[in-house]
């Protein structure tokens, strides 16, 4: 036998260690179900399936388990005392012999547990049998529709779960208390959670375990029976059977009915599972412990806290004293500087002074060494130079005097005191250009100032007699409010008014007479009509014309006679009554506000004259 390897790769070697063993031949004997079948087709000389085979094997050990399994006193009294019309009520696992299996029995169990009752008490095989172990007067075909419904009630899977979950013989009973010092909890409750498994959805239903399970395999324990999904249903227990209703009304009552029944029971039986539920979990000692456990993890973080801070509070207050004493004794070395610094300045002024004193005395005794024409000239140098020379220069001077140098002290001097008279004189100068300048700036701003204040615009001038009005005397502020109006509704660039200006302004135009005051609101208010680019309705302006001198006499204006409402005016009036009802405060205000061109007496008595002019037309209207 040859054997073939794979080419190597550049960078790898092929080495031949050994050779390859010769082949062994293994003998095999022949076994199991599938060669015994085989051998038996061979041997009949037929072919026969194994299921075939298997079911008359089963069929055999049925026969051969009866044989040697019949029925006891007691299970033969059972089935004889079976009703077909009572089916629902008898045992169906005990009908078919498997009491012992019930909600454990495969689907394997229950057809077997069927052939079996069927081969041995089918009617017909005990008829020719000849039945000797049952009375003559009991029916045959009785018990055996009592064997048949049996097993169509557990041969499906419906039919099973609403029987099971009616077991007479399931333990329903669970603790209502329990008391740690008496009982045991697993062994109270952990038989309690393996009977109730067998109605969950979800299988296999966890356990309740030990003491040793993790605290989160106990938490999903409960979990998941806090959420028990349970398949168990009461349709077995149903009083209305809808097959033998005689119409689809009375069938959907009957359904009704039973729903209703079983969501009763199926409510009840939750009730019982969430009750025992809840009385394990609040007394599992697995919870307690953990909830112990946790209680000392939180009181230990929080004591670490606790000493964290107070470990931070020492540190902190720690850093507080060295601070502190830090700054006492930078405040302390400050001190002591500013002392020390203190004595050398009163130590250097009374050297000054003392250099002073001598300067003067020399000086005066040289007669000023005739630097001046007089006398006062040479002493105003002299004071003047003594209280700006510095230290140095004054020590200088002193030198020289101690040395009785006139020369030389003369002409330091004389160099020394006309330079601080130059500097002197410089300082002077700059400051009286100063003083030139700030005034010069203060009158040309009090002149623009003026002439700002004095120019008033005739808009301006007709808000100011507008707000005079509709601000009468007694209103807070009153002044600054009327300067407010008029620059927010002026139309002044970078002019504003103030209350001294208003004041002012208002003050000037009481001094003018009558006369002139009514011609600045006629400018005025022409003004105002050519901005606005209204156009006048001349015929509606005549009908109100002469509508208001007919009724001048009773709204009591020659005035308003004198100044037409115009179309604008009259649709601002309008809209502005529509906007601001009767309801609303301050009204007649927001109509001024809103025609700019009257005043709030102005707008009262045209609202009075429309409300006269309507009445009219109205009683006309009646008459006629």
């Amino acid at each position: 036998m040859k054997m073939y390897l794979l080419e190597a790769s550049p960078d790898e070697t092929t080495e031949v260690y050994c050779t390859c063993s010769a082949a062994t031949l293994i003998h095999y004997e022949p076994v199991g179900r599938f060669y015994e079948a085989a051998v038996k087709r061979l041997r009949n000389e037929k072919s026969i399936s194994l299921e075939e085979e298997e079911g008359e094997n089963e069929k055999e050990a049925i026969e051969k388990d009866e044989e040697c399994k019949e029925l006891t006193f007691d299970e033969k009294q059972y089935l004889l005392t079976l009703d077909s019309a009572e089916w629902k009520k008898q045992d169906h696992y005990r009908v078919l012999r498997i009491p012992h299996l019930r909600a454990k029995a495969t689907d394997d169990d229950i057809k077997r547990a069927y052939r079996r009752m069927v081969l041995k008490y089918h009617p017909d095989k005990r008829k020719a049998e000849g039945a000797l172990d049952i009375p003559k007067e009991v029916n045959l075909h009785e018990y055996f529709t009592c064997i048949t419904k049996a097993f169509e009630q557990l041969s499906t899977l419906e039919g099973r779960q609403a029987f099971d979950s009616v077991d007479p013989t399931f333990d329903e009973t669970t603790p209502s208390t329990y008391s740690s010092s008496k009982q045991d909890f697993f062994r109270t409750f952990q038989a309690v959670f393996e009977r109730n498994s067998r109605w969950s959805n979800e299988q296999p239903a966890p356990l309740l375990g030990d003491m040793d399970e993790s605290i989160d395999d106990v938490n999903n324990f409960y979990t998941f029976w806090f959420e028990f999904s349970s398949w168990r249903n009461y349709s077995y227990e149903d009083e209305e059977e809808t097959d033998k209703a005689e119409s689809r009304e009375e069938r959907r009552w009957m359904e009704r009915e039973n729903k209703s029944k079983r969501t009763k029971r199926k409510k009840e039986e939750m009730k019982r599972i969430k009750n025992f539920v809840e009385l394990a979990y609040q007394n599992d000692p697995r919870i307690k412990k953990h909830r112990d456990d946790e209680k000392k993890r939180k009181e230990q973080k929080k004591k670490a806290r606790e000493d964290a801070a107070a470990e931070e509070k020492r540190k902190r207050q720690e850093q507080l004293e060295t601070e502190r004493k830090q700054k006492e004794q930078a405040e302390l070395e400050a001190k002591e500087k500013a002392q020390k610094e203190k004595k050398e300045k009163d130590k250097m002024k009374k050297a000054a002074a003392r250099d002073r004193k001598a300067i003067r005395q020399f000086v005066k005794c040289e007669n000023h060494f005739g630097l001046d024409k007089d006398e006062l000239t040479s002493l105003e140098r002299l004071e003047k130079s003594l209280e700006n020379l510095s230290i140095e220069d004054l020590q200088t001077l002193k030198g020289l005097v101690d040395k009785k140098d006139k020369q030389s002290f003369k002409k330091s001097y004389s160099e020394m005191s006309g330079e601080v008279l130059k500097k002197l004189k410089a300082v002077e100068d700059e400051r009286k250009q100063s003083e030139i300048k700030k005034t010069q700036n203060a009158k040309q701003s009090q002149s623009s100032q003026s002439s700002s204040e004095n120019k008033w615009s005739e808009l301006e001038l007709q808000l100011l007699v507008k707000a005079t009005t509709l601000y009468p005397i007694g209103t807070a502020s009153r002044w600054d409010v009327i300067a407010d109006y008029i620059n927010e509704h002026g139309q002044n660039e970078g002019n504003t008014k103030n209350s001294k200006q208003v004041i002012n302004k208002v003050k000037s135009l009481k001094k003018q007479d009558a006369k002139l005051k009514e011609e600045v609101n006629q400018k005025a208010f022409s003004a105002l009509e050519k901005t606005t680019n209204a156009k006048q309705n001349a015929k509606s302006a005549q009908n109100i014309q002469s509508d208001a001198t007919v009724n001048n006499d009773k709204i009591g204006g020659p005035e308003q006679a004198a100044k037409p409402w115009s179309s604008d005016e009259q649709r601002l009036l309008e809209q502005a009554l529509k906007t601001y009802d009767a309801k609303t405060p301050e009204r007649w205000e927001k109509i001024a506000l809103a025609v700019p061109s009257r005043t709030k007496k102005e707008c009262m008595k045209r609202y009075k004259e429309l409300v006269e002019m309507i009445k009219a037309k109205k009683k006309a209207a009646a008459q006629g």
